[in-house]
């Protein structure tokens, strides 16, 4: 499976982060370890390499069958929502969703 993760710490979040970063990082491990392709996009970059298995990514990756996103810079959001409420909501705080849409796919992760 392709996995696409994104935050906006520095890697490793053990010397630079907070838990929720400290838990993404092990995601992004733990899933390269499991042999899923797995690509993680570092706002803050990194000034250790990423674990075995981990590509860096540049950016959103529209073909990733998973998105995880921890963060996000509101400018370069991408909206994928199943429900208007939530559709509804996150245009509230963070303005007009991009106009970019994956059919079949859900990633709404995370609570405000």
């Amino acid at each position: 499976m392709r996995v696409y993760l994104t935050s906006h710490h520095v890697y490793p979040a053990r010397i630079w982060g907070v838990a929720g970063c400290r838990v993404i990082d092990n995601i992004a491990k733990g899933l390269a370890e499991l042999g899923h392709e797995t690509y993680y996009h570092l706002g803050g970059g990194s000034t250790e390499a990423l674990p075995e298995g981990v590509r860096p990514a540049n950016g959103p990756m529209p073909d990733a069958d998973v998105w995880h996103v921890q963060d996000t810079n509101p400018k370069a959001y991408a909206s994928y929502c199943t429900s208007s409420r939530l559709c509804d909501g996150e245009s509230r705080l963070l303005g007009t969703s991009a106009s970019v849409a994956l059919e079949n796919r859900v990633s709404f992760h995370g609570f405000v």
